[in-house]
């Protein structure tokens, strides 16, 4: 149960962010699997097979940190970790973590739309379409984590200052 200060638009905009990435680790899947027609076919050793794979499992697992911003456990550790339990989480901890992610992706996603708009294509004509798909959502990645960080501050500062 969220807590219920959380206001609805964050609630919902935490979602969705955290659902954000799943196209794009969709495609590397499909890269790494050899999707014929989908994706261009690579030639790629184990280990680059197993580096690419895990770029979606982080970045799922980074989007999905988002809802620490609207759920109990990122106000209060989760009472089952030893030592730290029940205790409040300090306030400018995910907001500074948060607030960096979010320069960084919208940095990060932003240079690599614009070099996607620069260099030749990937592959055919269907192939380069469906990578666009997948990836233009990471677009939207950074500016929602930054929305919803602000609001998480704005309330959590709001009720610490008995306000």
């Amino acid at each position: 149960m969220p807590p219920s200060d959380v206001p609805r638009w964050a609630r919902t905009t935490a979602h969705i962010t955290a659902g954000i990435t799943v196209p794009s680790g969709l495609w590397r899947v499909a890269l790494v699997a050899g999707v014929p027609k989908v994706v261009p076919t690579i030639d790629a050793s184990p280990g680059e097979r197993t580096y690419i794979l895990g770029l979606s499992v982080m970045g799922e697992g980074l989007a999905l940190a988002t809802l620490g911003l609207v759920r109990p456990w990122g106000e209060m550790v989760p009472r089952w970790v030893p030592g730290l339990g029940g205790r409040p989480i300090p306030v400018m901890v995910p907001v500074m973590i948060a607030g960096a992610g979010s320069v960084a992706t919208t940095a990060v996603c932003g240079y690599a739309a614009y070099q996607w708009a620069v260099r030749p294509p990937l592959g055919n004509r269907l192939q380069n379409t469906v990578v666009t798909v997948c990836y233009a959502p990471l677009l939207a990645w950074g500016p929602l984590l930054g929305a919803v960080t602000v609001s998480y501050y704005r309330r959590r500062t709001r009720r610490c200052s008995g306000a």
